[in-house]
């Protein structure tokens, strides 16, 4: 865990959703190739994951039409969103101990998701997270540019009142971990949620992920070093 690596006073904690706080990512993944498969598109859900984890359904999409050649419908994205919305509604499970370690913090805390801000809403009230965070819900779609870019995170501190530099960030993405990070936050990976491949570790730390952890309790141990709660 290394919390020796996490030098800087922390002000608040800060939360990315999917993969963090709830175990949506493979429930999308499985959710898009099903949709997908009419187009020939083929892959694992844990692959589809590693592969596009933390994207916005549409930059994925841009993506997959660009490897595979393909043209998508105009309906696609609009379809495959309100597929996932019903999935993550029925099956959506939160992160084991999520809401026993956000109970723990005493600081401010709040979410930054790629995720469309009603999307996050429906996950934390599927999950049972609705209330830890209040009114401090960011997504992408309030700023410029989404997650790799540092937009929505350095908005969420200016909303919070608090200095980049004073958050702490817990991610589980490469392109999460790079957006915090390029917005001067420290950075904790987060290798929990069940869409995590081997060697994620790696990758997040290259990023620039200062602290690994795998699971909530690894996490609620090194806040509480780290804040001395």
């Amino acid at each position: 865990m290394k919390s020796q690596n996490i030098t800087r006073p922390v002000q608040c904690v800060i939360f990315d959703c999917d993969g963090v706080l709830v175990d949506s990512e493979i429930l999308a993944s499985q959710v898009s190739l099903r949709e997908l498969e009419a187009f020939g598109i083929r892959m694992s859900p844990q692959t589809y994951a590693r592969k596009y984890a933390g994207k916005k359904e549409e930059d994925t999409l841009a993506l997959i039409s660009e490897e595979y050649q393909i043209t998508l419908p105009d309906s696609f994205l609009p379809k495959l969103r309100l597929e996932i919305d019903r999935a993550l509604d029925h099956e959506l499970q939160p992160i084991p101990g999520a809401k026993e370690t956000i109970n723990a913090i005493r600081l401010p805390v709040a979410v930054v998701s790629n995720s469309d801000l009603e999307r996050v809403m429906i996950s934390l009230r599927v999950a049972g997270l609705s209330e830890l965070f209040g009114k401090n819900l960011f997504a992408a779609e309030m700023v410029a540019k989404p997650k790799p870019a540092p937009d929505v995170y350095l908005y969420a501190a200016s909303q919070l009142g608090v200095d980049p530099a004073a958050c702490l960030v817990v991610e589980d993405s490469q392109s999460g971990v790079t957006a915090a990070h390029s917005a001067g936050m420290q950075v904790i990976g987060f290798l929990a949620a069940s869409h995590i491949p081997e060697g994620h570790a790696e990758v997040v730390k290259k990023a620039g992920a200062i602290a690994i952890v795998n699971n909530m309790q690894e996490l609620k141990q090194l806040l509480e070093e780290v804040l001395n709660v």
